[in-house]
């Protein structure tokens, strides 16, 4: 017999972190499709060990973030 589980409730932080990571997952998928941009990540990704260019244009995204980056396109802004 399972017990009931009660909702989870995410926090404001939680929250915010949540839809930044979206964003990250959205701007690294866009980056795959780009062949310039996905040959960058992939250069990169080879430094590191157990690292894929997918990997690795997330971190960008977080790293443009964290340094007041917007982390869009020119195209979005």
């Amino acid at each position: 017999m399972q017990k009931e589980r009660t909702p989870r409730v995410f926090s404001a932080l939680q929250k915010a972190h949540q839809k930044k990571f979206a964003q990250a997952i959205k701007y690294a998928k866009r980056a795959m499709k780009d062949e310039a941009l996905k040959s960058f990540y992939s250069e990169e990704a080879h430094k590191k060990p157990r690292t894929c260019a997918f990997g690795m244009a997330i971190s960008h995204f977080f790293k443009l973030h964290s340094q007041g980056g917007t982390g869009k396109s020119s195209e979005e802004e």
